[in-house]
């Protein structure tokens, strides 16, 4: 049976949260804080991996982002059942249905305000959410969405993942859409969060038009949708990065292999806005079809968690003045392998200068903000009472990304130009 959930307000929830989606979840509450399941809590994983010599260490030093618990378990074991309202502009849930909840995120996953994916499965119900999520004017099918705290953002601006992707649209890559979104957890607040899309086969069909069979993405070097002899297609792609892609005819075997585009596109948007949490296994996401229905069946790029750049943190690893076209050379030696033919590295240049010069050019990222800042702060007050006053980090966040771009195009282009292969 249906759990009921009744909120008594003064004000509608379009008026107290305007330009949001407010979210209602309600569930088992076992399901959530129980010692040896609940997805939530630190629970038995947590006292079990303090007593190892791992987590002894990391206790000592500190690093709380990354101790084992409950919540930062990953797979369906760790899915729960659940009851979801969506409501937009009405009193009323524009649509009532259940789902399947998980924690999501990285190092996120340890704090008290963590980010969800919600699940729609036939075991619980319609197989899609088929609602106007995105796009108000456009219902669309759903297997699954994000709510991201936002993850290395989340005591900060809660925004500037969803910034920068806006602020990127134009290149040859993908671009996930997001919004913003208040939840209440079993009827109590949970803060405000960003509504996010999720890169599943159902989401790439809607976009390019790609039959699902014909799908491969793989996910944080790992196969995400697909079957597992497409795993030779991309160990292939792989291989490059130990071939000589100056000789002609490699590189002209690469490019019928790799949207070389898409990839210069990619690492320059990754270089200019130093983003220091992107690898090969961690924030990284390609995907191609398995014949050549869509762009000859080429790998290309999708965009995925930038929050952790431009000054996050005032740390030296995403400071305007750091080589990130070093660190990313380093971290993908199959770019530095592309970047010796002289055709990419022109391409990878011109890329970087566009990047900066249109994109993130410092008057339009400066509005970009003003903008989202207008959407996103009149919900901090009561993160704040929930969560604490992160306000003086909130506001040292803002200026600091400004003083990123600010610095930004007179650092990174001269590097780029004189580095010699």
């Amino acid at each position: 049976p249906r759990t009921m959930v009744y909120f008594l307000m003064q004000d509608k929830f379009a008026d107290r949260f305007p330009n949001c989606t407010v979210i209602s979840i309600t569930i088992d509450p076992v399901n959530l804080l129980d010692y040896k399941t609940g997805i939530m809590a630190p629970g038995a994983i947590y006292d079990a991996w303090k007593q190892t010599d791992a987590g002894k260490k990391i206790i000592a030093d500190q690093e709380w982002w990354k101790a084992e618990t409950n919540s930062s378990q990953h797979g369906k074991k760790w899915e729960r059942p659940c009851q979801l309202q969506l409501y937009t502009t009405g009193e009323k849930p524009a649509i009532e249905l259940d789902a399947g909840l998980r924690i999501r995120g990285g190092m996120s996953r340890r704090q008290n305000q963590k980010s969800f994916t919600l699940y729609f499965r036939d075991t619980y119900g319609p197989k899609t959410l088929h609602f106007a999520l995105f796009d108000k004017d456009k219902e669309e099918d759903f297997k699954r969405f994000g709510l991201r705290n936002g993850g290395d953002d989340s005591q900060y601006t809660k925004f500037k993942d969803v910034m920068l992707q806006d602020l990127a649209k134009g290149g040859k890559y993908t671009v996930l859409r997001n919004r913003p979104a208040v939840v209440f957890l079993n009827g109590e607040y949970w803060g405000p969060y960003a509504l996010c899309e999720i890169t599943t086969a159902n989401m790439m069909k809607d976009r390019y038009g790609v039959d699902e069979k014909n799908l491969i993405v793989f996910k944080e070097a790992e196969l995400d949708v697909g079957k597992k002899e497409d795993i030779r297609l991309y160990e292939e792609m792989k291989a490059f990065k130990d071939k000589d892609l100056t000789d002609p005819d490699i590189y002209r075997q690469f490019c019928d292999v790799v949207d070389v585009q898409s990839m210069a596109d990619y690492f320059a948007l990754q270089v200019y806005i130093g983003n220091a949490d992107c690898e090969p296994d961690h924030n990284h996401i390609i995907w191609r079809t398995r014949d050549k229905f869509y762009n000859e069946g080429r790998w290309q790029y999708i965009l995925h968690d930038l929050d952790y750049s431009a000054g996050h943190y005032d740390e030296r690893s995403t400071s305007a003045n750091t080589d990130h076209f070093a660190m990313i050379r380093k971290k993908f030696p199959l770019f530095a392998a592309a970047l010796k033919n002289r055709n990419f590295y022109d391409m990878f240049l011109s890329s970087l200068k566009r990047i900066g010069s249109q994109n993130f050019n410092y008057d339009k990222v400066r509005d970009k903000m003003d903008y989202y800042d207008k959407m996103w702060g009149p919900l901090m007050p009561d993160f704040y009472k929930r969560f604490g006053d992160t306000a003086n980090l909130r506001k040292r966040c803002m200026n600091s990304t400004l003083n990123f771009f600010q610095r930004r195009y007179d650092v990174i282009i001269p590097i780029v130009e004189n580095w010699k292969p």
